[in-house]
Order: C-alpha cells, then structure tokens, then sequence
C-alpha cells in the first residue's frame, strides 16, 4: 500500500540508484570519511569535536559550550 502511495503522489524512484562499492584505505575511519562530504545546513556551522567527530550548531553558538554538552551527554548529536 505504501508503495503505491509514494506513486500516486509522485514520491515513486524515477531511476534506480547506481551503487558502487568503495575501498577505504587503512586506518581511515568510515565515519570520518563520510562527514567531510557533508556540509553544515543553512543556518547552522560544522563543530569539531575531541573525538574527531563534527556536530553542527546553530551559526554563533559558542564551540566550547557546545563540545562541552555533547561530551557531557546533555545534548545527544543526531
């Protein structure tokens, strides 16, 4: 039924996507890789973390009290 939805509204794939599988080389982190391909929404800026990972914020937010809640666990980056 669903399916059928998603074409009666136009949300139907056109194409099929292409996939092709990629090698990383050693020691570079999956995640790492993948969110230097992503840039930071509209609105919003790239913060790095200790850990290497990136979170984004809203532009004028202050990176320590950022790095300092998601680190602390009172704000779970999604």
């Amino acid at each position: 039924m669903h399916i059928l939805w998603e074409r009666h509204v136009g949300f139907a794939q056109k194409k099929r996507a292409r996939l092709a599988p990629v090698a990383l080389p050693n020691g570079v982190a999956t995640a790492h890789l993948l969110q230097n391909l992503m840039q930071a929404p509209d609105g919003m800026t790239a913060i790095e973390l200790s850990d290497g990972r990136r979170v984004f914020a809203p532009i004028g937010s202050d990176p320590e009290v950022v790095r300092t809640n998601v680190e602390s666990g009172k704000i779970a980056p999604r």
